[in-house]
C-alpha cells in the first residue's frame, strides 16, 4: 500500500525522533522537523544538505586558496626585494629630501651614505659620512662605514684610524673590536689583532665572533692546542643547538688536521 499526505505527515524526524516531520527540504524534498530545517541563501534546507554545501565552500576555498598562494607569494617576494635591492636611486632621491627637512639627523644620514655606497656612488657617500663625523665625532655607525670604504679604497691605515675611533667611542662595541682587529690584520700585524681580540673577550667571555675570529689567527699561526682550547670554551658557552653542532665540527676538523 501506499502511503498518502495525511500519512506522510505522521512521520516522526529522523534527528528528533517523537517530534513531527512537516517541512520538506528544498533539495531532498525529505521531510524534518520546523527546527531541522533552515533558510540557505533562500531555500529551505536540511541538516544534510546544509553541511554537504558548507563542505564544499570550504573545499572551493581551499582549492582558491591554493591557486592564489603561488602568485602571492612571488608578489610578496618581488616586493620585498624590490624594497632591498631596487630603486636605490628613488631612496636616495627620497632620503635626500628627508636630509633637507632635518639636516642635523645622523641617521637619515647615515642610511643615505649607505644608499650611495650600494649604487656605487663612493665619493658622495665619502662626503656625506664626512659631514656626519664632522657633526657627530663620535657617531659608531659612522665612524665604522668610514673605515669600511677606506678599506674598499685600500687605505687600510685610514680604516684602523676610523675603526679605533670607533673603539674609543664605544669600548663594548664588539663590531668595533673586530673592525679594528680586521684592519690590523690587512696591515699584516696579527699580533696587535690578537691583543685586541683578547682585550674584547675580557670584558665579553662568550663573545662567539671575537671568539671565533682569533681561532682564525691561531690556526693560521698553527696554534691549534690554544685555537682548541677557545672552542671548547665555546662551545660550553654555547645556547642553541646548532651554535653547539657548528663548534663541534670545527673541533673535529682542528684535531683531525693535529693529528
Amino acid at each position: 500500500m501506499t502511503r498518502g499526505a495525511g500519512d506522510s505527515r505522521k512521520r516522526s524526524c529522523p534527528y528528533h525522533p517523537g517530534v513531527v516531520a512537516d517541512t520538506p527540504c528544498d533539495h531532498c524534498g525529505r521531510l524534518f522537523c520546523t527546527d531541522c530545517v533552515k533558510s540557505w541563501n533562500g531555500k529551505h534546507l536540511g541538516p544534510g544538505c546544509r553541511r554537504d554545501r558548507v563542505r564544499r565552500r570550504v573545499l572551493i576555498g581551499i582549492v582558491v586558496a591554493i591557486m592564489l598562494a603561488g602568485p602571492a607569494a612571488v608578489i610578496v617576494w618581488g616586493y620585498d626585494q624590490h624594497r632591498r635591492y631596487g630603486s636605490a636611486r628613488h631612496r636616495i632621491h627620497a632620503r635626500q629630501k628627508m636630509l633637507q627637512k632635518f639636516p642635523h639627523s645622523a641617521g637619515i644620514r647615515l642610511r643615505l651614505a649607505q644608499d650611495l655606497l650600494g649604487a656605487s656612488r663612493p665619493k658622495q657617500a665619502k662626503t656625506q659620512l664626512d659631514r656626519l663625523l664632522k657633526d657627530h665625532p663620535k657617531h659608531l655607525g659612522g665612524l665604522l662605514t668610514r673605515g669600511r670604504l677606506a678599506t674598499s679604497e685600500g687605505d687600510h691605515s685610514g680604516a684602523l684610524r676610523y675603526c679605533t675611533r670607533a673603539l674609543l667611542s664605544v669600548p663594548r662595541s664588539q663590531a668595533a673590536r673586530l673592525a679594528v682587529a680586521r684592519a690590523f690584520l690587512a696591515l699584516e700585524r696579527p699580533d696587535k689583532a690578537e691583543a685586541t681580540l683578547r682585550a674584547g673577550l675580557k670584558r665579553t667571555p662568550r663573545s662567539l665572533n671575537l671568539t671565533l675570529e682569533l681561532v682564525s689567527i691561531l690556526t693560521k699561526q698553527k696554534r691549534t692546542k690554544e685555537a682548541l682550547e677557545l672552542l671548547r670554551q665555546a662551545q660550553r658557552h654555547a645556547r642553541s643547538t646548532t651554535t653547539q653542532k657548528s663548534l663541534h665540527r670545527q673541533i673535529q676538523q682542528l684535531t683531525t688536521s693535529e693529528k
